[in-house]
């Protein structure tokens, strides 16, 4: 993340064509005063924005508060995310307000540790914002990232140099007898350390897979050549039809036993007769965001006697009525011997279902972990918890 610091600023000045070097304002308030007073001199505007950009970045964040920025021709500009349900949480509360011809500025607070995507809208087009380089791709695309003023990205998710790399597979094609359709899937396998392997299942694995999203190879690699893990491999299960890239994640991964049987009599035979892995529960986890994160649960407790561990990102324990079913199966299901992690953000995430699923596992002592932080429903927020869940796991004292 930049580095919060004094920074100087080029302003022009009104009386000569001279630069002169001047402190830049700390608050909010004082930077949205700069704007407001070059909004009418363009060059004056070009040069204080290109400061703000290279100094301390926009949108600009200090402390709990924030000033998003746009310069350029439009009628009405407004700014749409996690925070406001992209829109749909009233998207009027995110406009800017117009400042001379040319400048739209909005302000608001936030929690400093917070992290959300979105985008600008300018006169009804959605669009990156122009003047933040900070970008976090999603199945549907990439936004643009605004980090508040202590968030910081988890180096764990960064590749490093000097330090073994896994590979992965090629695709393989599974014609499912069960489902009676074609499943693509592929194989991450490390290197540098020694089989058996343990073996993560991945629903949503191409978006895992993806370095711009997920990039659990990354993570796997570095909780490896940090000796903090057990030899892991990973199986990323790709819901899309590999002949017609038809998404079928919704019903695969809402409580659907045909996916699970899959898994059980189908795919996990596969993957232990190919590979050295550790054919045990113990030896195996599940993990998905999401309805990924609904799947990961209700798998482990539908098959207890393959998956000891679970990882839920998000999980959509409330979509449509699925939550009464998997709150009921949790009261009545024995976890002895199992654990679940969770991760959800609390603006706008899946945090209500989250909680209640907590309050479910702490009153019957079962073995789980959850983190809460600030943030929305992204894959921002899900790989800075890939290694948590990995080491929650198989992490070596």
């Amino acid at each position: 993340m930049k580095k919060r610091f004094l920074f100087g600023l080029l302003l022009l000045s009104a009386c000569s064509a001279s630069h002169q070097e001047i402190k830049l304002p700390k608050s909010i308030s004082e930077i949205e005063g700069e704007l407001k007073a070059a909004a009418t001199d363009s060059l004056r505007l070009g040069i204080l924005i290109d400061s703000l950009k290279t100094s301390a970045g926009i949108p600009y964040s200090v402390g709990d508060s924030i000033l998003f920025v746009y310069a350029g021709n439009a009628e009405q500009v407004a700014w749409a995310g996690d925070w406001n349900r992209w829109g749909n949480d009233s998207l009027s509360r995110s406009e800017g307000i117009k400042w001379g011809d040319r400048l739209f500025t909005y302000k608001r607070s936030f929690d400093p540790q917070s992290r959300f995507d979105y985008k600008v809208v300018v006169d009804g087009e959605w669009m990156l914002d122009p003047l933040n380089p900070h970008v976090q791709h999603s199945g549907f695309g990439p936004n643009s990232e605004l980090r508040m003023s202590a968030w910081k990205p988890d180096s764990i998710t960064f590749e490093r140099e000097g330090i073994s790399k896994g590979s992965l597979s090629e695709i393989y094609i599974t014609m499912s007898k069960g489902m009676g359709y074609k499943v693509a899937w592929q194989v991450y396998l490390p290197t540098g350390v020694e089989p058996p392997y343990r073996v993560i299942y991945v629903t949503d694995g191409q978006q895992y897979a993806d370095p711009l999203q997920g990039n659990l190879p990354t993570v796997l690699d570095n909780l490896h050549a940090e000796g903090a893990i057990e030899p892991t491999m990973a199986v990323f299960i790709d819901p899309r039809d590999p002949d017609t890239g038809e998404n079928r994640r919704r019903p695969e991964l809402v409580l659907h036993p045909p996916f699970q049987a899959f898994i059980d009599k189908e795919l996990i035979p596969l993957v232990d007769s190919t590979y050295q892995t550790i054919d045990r529960p113990e030896g195996r986890a599940i993990m998905g965001t999401s309805l990924g994160g609904l799947n990961a649960t209700y798998t482990l407790m539908v098959l207890k006697h393959r998956f000891t561990y679970a990882g839920a990102h998000s999980p959509a324990y409330r979509y449509n009525d699925s939550h009464e079913a998997i709150f009921e199966m949790a009261r009545k299901h024995d976890f002895t011997g199992q654990r679940i992690i969770m991760n959800s953000g609390n603006v706008f995430d899946t945090e209500v279902g989250a909680r209640e699923m907590v309050e479910i596992l702490r009153s019957k002592n079962v073995d789980y972990t959850y983190f809460e932080v600030p943030e929305g429903h992204s894959w921002g927020n899900w790989r800075a918890f890939m290694d948590e869940m990995v080491l929650g796991f198989w992490g070596r004292e």
